[in-house]
């Protein structure tokens, strides 16, 4: 009487191809998973950072009557680590695509910190194909020909936050037709196809 052959253990070519290829998904999913949840956190940080950014300027202008000013008169970028844009040695959070910059400014830097010291800021740079333009960080931001509401408002803190799809935070307002923001019914500032620049206003310091 013939013996019975014993099976040999272990996976076959299939069953471990089968395998390796769940393994890829599962990490795919929590690669992507993860940086959702980062992401989401870079801009809880970044709306934080920048409600602080308000409340030190708005300090300063209830000290000295006026925001503070340094070497621009388009604005300042807030905090530091911006990336050197025009090669000048000094860090820059806005290139206009038409040769316009908004740099840091330590003169406008050492008013704030008169005031408190300056939170961190997430210098991620946004691209914008159309017209080559370049944003990062947060920004005090100056225009006299900005409005809300049919109403004058110069003065602004602008910050950008991760995915086309984010929401501003509290006390932003969006775009009707530009330089015109409106409090509701308008539109957000998509920059590029991965960021939503977020513009939040700041009272007159008189």
């Amino acid at each position: 009487m013939w013996a019975k052959q014993k099976r040999k253990s272990g996976f076959t070519i299939v069953e471990l191809l089968i395998v390796i290829v769940v393994i890829g998904i599962l990490a795919a999913i929590t690669i992507v998973s993860f940086n959702g949840v980062q992401a989401k956190a870079q801009n809880t940080a970044s709306i934080d950072a920048a409600s602080k950014y308000k409340r030190i300027l708005m300090a300063y202008a209830a000290q000295n009557g006026q925001y503070p000013s340094g070497s621009q008169s388009v604005g300042y970028c807030l905090g530091t680590g911006y990336a050197d844009l025009n090669n000048d040695s000094v860090g820059d959070c806005v290139y206009n695509g038409s040769g316009g910059y908004v740099s840091e400014d330590s003169t406008f830097s050492s008013a704030l910190k008169s005031v408190a010291s300056q939170p961190a800021v997430d210098v991620k740079l946004y691209s914008r194909t159309t017209d080559s333009a370049k944003v990062s960080g947060i920004r005090y931001d100056y225009g006299s020909d900005r409005t809300i509401d049919g109403k004058s408002n110069p003065f602004w803190i602008v910050y950008l936050l991760q995915g086309s799809s984010s929401k501003c935070g509290d006390g932003t307002v969006q775009i009707s037709t530009w330089p015109a923001f409106v409090t509701n019914g308008g539109n957000p500032d998509v920059f590029g196809s991965s960021g939503v620049q977020c513009w939040l206003p700041l009272p007159s310091p008189n």
